[in-house]
């Protein structure tokens, strides 16, 4: 009993001190001592299964209460990051939301923009590709490839001709200058025998025509000795021309085969261009400068009980003037340009077929120049800009290029002594967008000063 006792004790007491508590070497017992030696090892064994039980809650505990804390700062980050995304999103969506009207601001204030620097360069390198292609590549050939250019919609930028480039479509009009490349003298020595000192100057376009008229009044080389405009910039176009409005408008071709597309076709009599309007200013030498907002080559928004379009509507008003001012038609000169807005009908798939775009334009300047024949001596006509091919609007710089083609060629065939073609596409496309289409002032103040030199 001793021994077992004993042998038991010593492996109690071993296991105790592999417990880590206690080391009682079994020499140190009396036999006597045995018993309650036993009991109290019992006792200390069970304790320490306690105390490591209690350690195992304990540090469960602490590693819960680690984990739980690890969460929440996870939590708090991704809520703090979440934060930060949202309001730099929120951030960008405001200042694109107020990119067209800082734009315009600084259209008015005559600034440039001086951000998007890369972006400019590219859309600079590729408008002079698309000049040379037509104007400079030595070889005959005015074709063009913009499969680079962004698309807008599924109408191309490609124009496809009906007519033939012979040989003399191909040549440049016999009184073609280029304000791009060269001074403004190249230009002033072609027009000046034609047109220096004639008393009535008509401007006739869309904004781009409208901003060079502005800078043309602030330099006009005669006493103002009077002035008109309007009475409304969009829809006072008819009252300014002292012509009565048709009892009801007629939309007839509008969005298809002619302008108005937006603002005018909602609103009757009214002009898709804003921020323009009908304006004169007189000398005092018997003379005037004139601009008539005329946005389209074709449109229905000026209607006449007589008249079913704003050129034709337009036309009947120059006709009644030359005989209020006692001018003759060798008087007046006619400085015109349409196109930027024209593409706003090329736009939509739904309202024109692709390769109809382009005859489309052909018919509507044609019959718009014949407009101007009957009732203007001599017509300068003045190349569309060049754009930023912006994929938010219609313009595309292939499509510009190749209008501008077909304009001088027509003008040669049909008005070969009496027209003008100043092709301003390397002037433009060299100087800074204000956007997809405006430029800074001093493109507007150099052109304007071509003309203020021959009145």
């Amino acid at each position: 009993m001793a021994v077992t006792n004993k042998s038991y004790i010593l492996h109690c007491t071993l296991k105790v001190a592999k417990g880590s508590l206690i080391f009682v070497p079994i020499e140190n017992f009396e036999a006597k001592e045995i018993s309650s030696t036993f009991s109290h090892c019992k006792q200390m064994m069970a304790q320490q299964q306690e105390n490591i039980k209690q350690r195992k809650r304990n540090n469960e505990r602490i590693r819960n209460a680690g984990s739980s804390l690890t969460t929440t700062k996870k939590k708090i980050i991704a809520i703090f990051l979440y934060m930060i995304m949202s309001w730099v999103w929120v951030t960008i969506i405001d200042s694109s939301k107020h990119e067209d009207d800082r734009v315009s601001s600084q259209i008015k204030s005559g600034h440039s923009v001086t951000n998007r620097e890369a972006e400019m360069e590219r859309q600079v390198a590729q408008r002079k590709l698309d000049y040379r292609k037509t104007y400079g590549n030595g070889n005959g050939s005015n074709v063009i490839d913009d499969s680079s250019s962004e698309d807008v919609t599924n109408i191309g930028d490609k124009v496809e001709w009906r007519e033939s480039k012979n040989t003399e479509e191909q040549s440049h009009h016999q009184y073609y200058c280029d304000v791009g490349f060269k001074p403004n003298n190249e230009c002033f020595d072609i027009l000046s025998p034609h047109l220096k000192f004639k008393k009535a100057w008509h401007f006739m376009g869309d904004s781009q025509m409208g901003y060079t008229f502005k800078e043309i009044i602030s330099t006009y080389p005669y006493r103002k000795i009077s002035g008109r405009t309007a009475p409304d910039e969009r829809c006072g176009f008819l009252e300014y021309c002292y012509l009565e409005k048709r009892r009801e408008w007629d939309v007839q071709g509008a969005r298809l085969t002619q302008g108005p597309v937006l603002y005018g076709l909602s609103n009757h009599f009214c002009s898709d261009l804003s921020g323009f309007q009908n304006t004169m200013v007189e000398g005092d030498k018997n003379n005037f400068i004139e601009y008539l907002a005329i946005e389209f080559a074709s449109d229905v928004e000026q209607q006449t009980p007589t008249t079913n379009t704003t050129q034709q509507s337009a036309s009947l008003y120059l006709r009644n003037q030359l005989h209020h001012y006692d001018l003759t038609i060798d008087d007046r000169v006619c400085v015109v340009n349409v196109g930027l807005h024209d593409q706003n009908i090329c736009a939509v798939p739904a309202w024109l077929r692709k390769e109809q775009c382009g005859d489309l334009y052909m018919r509507n300047v044609e019959t718009y120049l014949k407009e101007l024949d009957s009732v203007c001596g001599y017509i300068v006509w003045i190349s569309t800009t060049s754009c930023m091919n912006s994929r938010r609007h219609a313009q595309r710089n292939g499509r510009s290029v190749d209008w501008n083609r077909f304009v001088e060629s027509l003008l040669n065939r049909l008005y070969p002594e009496k027209s003008f073609f100043v092709d301003v596409w390397g002037k433009s496309s060299n100087t800074t967008h204000l956007d997809n289409i405006h430029l800074e002032a001093s493109y507007y103040e150099e052109l304007a000063s071509l003309f203020t030199s021959l009145m």
